[in-house]
């Protein structure tokens, strides 16, 4: 089993192991998930904006989030230990996002070379937009969007055989 925590209501010394291992996990893969100061993590934390995955008692992926201006949830970063990958980890953080932001508007960019890409396809997103030549290394960017309806979530729990809780 899964377990979505929401690490806002955890005491200080549990949010700064949080947010010392979400450091971790953007410096193992700081190619993917570009650079976030920890105070935007402590932040993200404090303002309920962060989702952590624990199967089996280990904290294994995060999902950071912030809210767009226009009744929307706008995924920052997400990111899954290696160890832990293919293993629904970044799927039951996305399930869990969509079922707390019924009928918002979710939507992420992604460096067009990565891999991540063919993760968002699986999760049923849509291609929004290319934007291409827009950042200093000259790697385009996709935007991916869906709406978090019940259909959405619905059809991300029957595509995966999914065993998660909120804590």
């Amino acid at each position: 089993m899964i377990v979505i925590h929401n690490p806002q209501t955890w005491n200080d010394e549990q949010q700064s192991r949080a947010v010392h291992w979400m450091e971790r996990m953007r410096l193992m893969n700081s190619r993917e998930l570009g650079f976030v100061p920890l105070k935007a993590y402590r932040e993200g934390i404090q303002r309920g904006r962060v989702l952590l995955a624990e199967p089996a008692g280990v904290i294994a992926g995060f999902l950071l989030f912030t809210h767009t201006k226009t009744k929307g949830v706008k995924v920052m970063q997400i990111a899954v230990h290696p160890d832990y990958r293919r293993q629904h980890i970044g799927t039951s953080l996305m399930l869990a996002l969509a079922e707390r932001h019924a009928d918002e508007v979710l939507t992420l960019w992604c460096r067009a070379d990565l891999d991540a890409n063919n993760f968002w396809k699986a999760m049923v997103m849509k291609v929004l937009a290319l934007n291409e030549n827009n950042n200093k290394e000259r790697i385009a960017l996709v935007r991916w969007g869906a709406l978090c309806s019940s259909t959405y979530s619905t059809s991300l729990r029957d595509s995966f055989t999914l065993n998660i809780t909120s804590a």
